[in-house]
């Protein structure tokens, strides 16, 4: 069963506020006597439920005529019993302020604004100039609150509508962080995982060699808690990576798969900003991932080069290539990290794979940082 509400919750107690208002009225109709007097008491109550039928209203045709009852109501109360009830029109402000449409709202404060001034004006000839000293104030007030309301209103629903969109803004970013932790977690155990697998494939070539099983079981050993390092690392602050240590492991995996590395690196390698490091270190490692798990290549090629357009990295391979294949998680996951930085790939294939990562130099981030 709906419980009875005499105003919308939504408003709390400002509507039973604005109620005591009518205290000054209900004085001047309880000094009457006779007709006048019931008459009095039905305009109060007629006034009372047009006021709470005004709180109600959810469109704006429906907001003019429950206003245009009030100010009815409130001429009749001003011109049959006193004057000064003609303040009451703070209510109707109020509610002409609420309208949405921008035409009818200006339409609504012209024929409103008129009323009060012409009232007054009229107040003035019938009870003299002082009334309109003390009235006209009021009037104008009264006039200019609407546009007021209408401000605050707007000024509300902006800051919700900024509530909202910093909320979307928090849920976009904890998808994004989901999406940036599993693909990090796609490079780095997908390469331990396929370094495992590869050593577990050496040991069963050489089985009759203890001591080469040897150092290939401490090999796994060593890879696997490494991945578990990483792994800690990587949930608990992600874990930037260089290019010279990724180097290294492309150097252990491609080793591992009897794929030959061959490097043209500048001696020393350019001093990168962390940024930069760990986006080019995992798009390495990722790359080395790719030619050992698809390629069928037996040479790869690693060179760096800073040009005009930029910091220039290409991996090379004499595989299979790529034809008809399409970008998976570990490619989409490179261009997304250069994506970052304003960085592109691209993918030659000629004779094998050639993946080239060009980075802008200096790396500027899409949040207008520098790095």
């Amino acid at each position: 069963m709906k419980t009875f509400e005499l105003f919308p919750r939504r408003f709390g107690w400002i509507p039973y506020v604005f109620l005591a208002y009518l205290a000054l009225p209900l004085f001047h109709v309880l000094t009457e006597t006779g007709m006048k007097r019931m008459v009095g008491f039905v305009l109060l109550a007629v006034f009372v439920v047009a006021y709470r039928e005004a709180y109600r209203q959810v469109t704006d045709a429906s907001l003019i005529v429950w206003s245009a009852i009030l100010l009815v109501l409130i001429l009749a109360l001003a011109w049959f019993y006193q004057p000064y009830n003609l303040m009451l029109a703070f209510y109707i402000s109020n509610f002409i302020g609420w309208i949405g449409d921008a035409r009818l709202f200006k339409r609504s404060v012209s024929v409103f604004g008129s009323v009060l001034v012409y009232c007054g004006v009229i107040l003035v000839n019938a009870y003299g100039i002082q009334t309109g000293v003390v009235a006209f104030p009021f009037i104008i007030v009264m006039a200019f609150t609407p546009i007021a309301v209408r401000n605050s209103a707007e000024r509300g629903r902006l800051e919700e509508e900024l509530d909202a969109a910093n909320e979307q803004i928090r849920e976009l970013s904890r998808q994004e962080e989901r999406v940036r932790i599993a693909r990090d977690l796609h490079d780095t155990l997908g390469h331990m995982l396929s370094l495992i697998t590869l050593k577990s494939q050496v040991i069963q070539r050489v089985r009759n060699d203890s001591d080469r099983v040897l150092e290939e079981a401490m090999g796994i050993e060593h890879t696997s808690r490494s991945a578990l390092k990483q792994v800690r690392e990587l949930v608990s602050d992600m874990r930037g990576s260089s290019v010279a240590e990724e180097l290294v492991q492309m150097q252990e995996i491609l080793s591992a798969a009897s794929i030959e590395l061959k490097t043209d690196l500048p001696t020393p390698l350019p001093d990168l900003p962390p940024l930069k490091q760990t986006i080019i270190g995992m798009c390495i490692r990722e790359l080395a991932t790719n030619i050992v798990r698809h390629s069928g290549a037996s040479k790869c090629l690693v060179s760096i080069r800073e040009t005009d357009g930029g910091l220039v990295t290409c991996v090379e391979d004499d595989g299979i290539g790529m034809t008809g294949s399409h970008y998976g998680n570990g490619l989409n996951g490179i261009v997304e990290r250069l994506a970052l930085v304003e960085g592109t790939l691209s993918i030659t294939e000629q004779s094998g794979t050639q993946f080239k990562l060009v980075v802008p130099l200096p790396i500027t981030t899409k949040g207008g940082e520098t790095g």
